[in-house]
């Protein structure tokens, strides 16, 4: 394997990391916006976590920031 599959495959790591870490914040958010659709704080934390879990990506090379 070469260095660059060994450090793709390392950040690809941190990516999803990163991912189940947010996502129980994220779940969380979304219950709150189901019970109350107007819940500013739960709806700007979600929009938070998926612009974090995007820039991860990007920063990663999963993603080009052409398309973010």
């Amino acid at each position: 394997m070469s260095t660059e599959a060994v450090i793709d495959t390392e950040l690809q790591g941190m990516l999803l990391e990163e991912a189940r870490e947010q996502r129980t914040a994220a779940r969380e958010a979304l219950q709150c916006l189901a019970r109350d659709p107007s819940d500013r704080e739960a709806f700007t934390s979600l929009k938070r976590l998926f612009h974090v879990l995007r820039g991860t990506a990007v920063s990663v090379g999963l993603r080009s920031e052409e398309h973010t």
